[in-house]
């Protein structure tokens, strides 16, 4: 939540108060600050409905994917940390890696509500079909780039994965 501003955790604090637990594919307390050794081994925090695990820490809430991060590499994460099988709590570090916002939408699922018949980055035009990408605009507004009409649904989504992988690389999730 605040990995903008300054880290709301050291690297020391943290690693006397959580140890990451694989099992559990997250952190359990070492010591709970707030009850004094009572919590020591269970997973803190709670899932928020945006699916990301928060955790309370000295009246501060912050994303377990953050101390998890924190954790391993010793200091804050610089950019937002993209969650690469997508699961939004599943906080195992071979899961976690630095991404920017574009990074990140290339590896979002697909709004289903506003095309759940066609693949994603495709949307009907008459009898064709137009491949299309999100892009940031010049000033910094999101602006959708076209990239071609087709007959075929299947010509469509092939131009919009070729444009994607080129885009994002390795961050592009093609479901």
């Amino acid at each position: 939540m605040r990995s903008r501003q300054s880290p709301p955790l050291s690297f020391e604090v943290a690693s006397e108060m959580f140890r990451i637990d694989a099992a559990i594919k997250g952190v359990v307390w070492k010591s709970d600050p707030y009850k004094k050794g009572g919590s020591a081994g269970k997973r803190p925090g709670y899932v928020m409905k945006a699916g990301y695990r928060l955790v309370r820490v000295f009246h501060t809430n912050i994303y377990e994917h953050h101390i998890v991060w924190l954790l391993t590499t010793g200091h804050w994460p610089t950019q937002s940390i993209d969650h690469i099988n997508r699961v939004k709590d599943d906080n195992r570090v071979e899961n976690l890696r630095l991404a920017t916002q574009s990074q990140q939408r290339g590896n979002s699922k697909r709004d289903r509500k506003v095309n759940p018949d066609l693949p994603r980055g495709v949307i009907r035009n008459g009898s064709r079909f137009v491949a299309r990408i999100g892009v940031k605009c010049v000033d910094g507004k999101h602006c959708t780039r076209y990239i071609g009409s087709y007959k075929s649904v299947e010509d469509a989504a092939a131009a919009y994965n070729r444009e994607a992988t080129k885009r994002w690389g390795e961050y592009y999730a093609l479901t």
